[in-house]
């Protein structure tokens, strides 16, 4: 009768162990995210103007996108996360600029410093 109740009483000591193992890994790590600078967006404070440009694309045929997934999960593929497809969006020749209330910065970096829409009190939305 002993040896049945001595294997669950070593059981749950197991089980104690094991839960007060992973709370003290969970505090023990340092977790890391990233910071966030806080604050409100400019755009939800500066008057910006609402006629921004907006691209669409065509249409994904979704059925063929669909019959093949199943094709290939039956040859034991990945599951597909995405479908990508080539587009000519850039910097240059696409979005809406607008130039900031407090004189704004480039967000977009020195590498666009050069293009035909840079201006130094501009930033896209």
């Amino acid at each position: 009768m002993q040896t049945g109740n001595s294997g669950k009483i070593y059981r749950f000591l197991q089980a104690i162990a094991g839960v007060l193992g992973i709370l003290y890994m969970s505090y023990s790590t340092p977790i890391l995210a990233q910071v966030s600078a806080g604050g409100t967006p400019i755009s939800f404070t500066s008057n910006i103007p609402q006629n921004i440009h907006t691209v669409s694309t065509l249409p994904v045929n979704v059925d063929s996108l669909l019959a093949e997934d199943e094709r290939e999960a039956a040859e034991g593929m990945p599951f597909r996360f995405g479908f990508g497809f080539d587009v000519e969006y850039s910097f240059y020749n696409s979005g809406t600029w607008v130039d900031l209330p407090d004189g704004g910065a480039n967000p977009a970096g020195p590498d666009l410093a050069s293009g035909p829409h840079h201006n130094t009190n501009s930033a896209p939305l």
